[in-house]
């Protein structure tokens, strides 16, 4: 999916954005979890630039080791996916991982970008937006932001929430200026075009990546 007709042009290297939910797969939570170190693996085969270890039901000591397990999952695909925690920096550093995704609740505090680093390690960080007020903050710290729901927030097939629409995310790419957007909530092969030309980087998701 990284090349894609728009308008007649092919577009070259979309960033892809993958978000781990191992409910998607069948079994036990320790084969949900083997089921997502398969993934990691192939996804980086498949030269998907950032895979977001989500799952955060899960203890702490329970999401870094399966962080660790997801680092090394990559690593045996030959790719250079990096890998993105969602929660604190500090735990991102303690997991070893690529980079932070913050959530959108986390812009309700003014982060410092000391906060991302560690013996001159610095932290790619994600957020999540979902307002044009969301990209003008996050825009200040972040390298990446995930705007969302374009096409709506969808549960186990059903939409629990409807989308922002295309317009929108067109002009949160315009606020965030130079800082990559991607298009988040109910994008796939059918409408990521429509993103792409709207000024999206790419998109993310989870089930397009399962």
């Amino acid at each position: 999916m990284n090349k894609l007709c728009v308008g007649g042009v092919i577009v070259v290297d979309m960033l892809r954005y993958a978000i781990t939910d191992r409910t998607a797969y069948p079994g036990s939570i320790a084969v949900q979890k083997e089921a997502l170190e398969t993934q990691a693996s192939r996804l980086a085969q498949d030269g998907v630039e950032y895979l977001q270890l989500r799952e955060k039901d899960l203890p702490i000591q329970e999401r870094v080791g399966l962080a660790i397990r997801l680092r090394a999952a990559i690593a045996d695909g030959g790719g250079q996916t990096k890998l993105m925690f969602n929660g604190t920096p500090s735990l991102a550093l303690l997991a070893g991982a690529d980079g932070v995704h913050l959530p959108g609740n986390a812009l309700e505090r003014m982060w410092r970008a000391a906060e991302f680093v560690s013996n001159g390690r610095r932290l790619i960080v994600s957020v999540s937006c979902h307002s044009l007020a969301d990209v003008e903050r996050a825009r200040t710290f972040a390298d990446v932001l995930l705007f969302a729901p374009v096409f709506g927030k969808h549960l186990r097939g059903r939409q629990i929430q409807p989308g922002v629409g295309v317009e929108r995310l067109r002009e949160a790419c315009q606020v965030a200026g130079s800082i990559p957007v991607l298009a988040l909530g109910g994008v796939d092969d059918s409408n990521v075009a429509e993103c792409v030309a709207a000024g999206a980087a790419g998109m993310a998701g989870v089930r397009a990546f399962v």
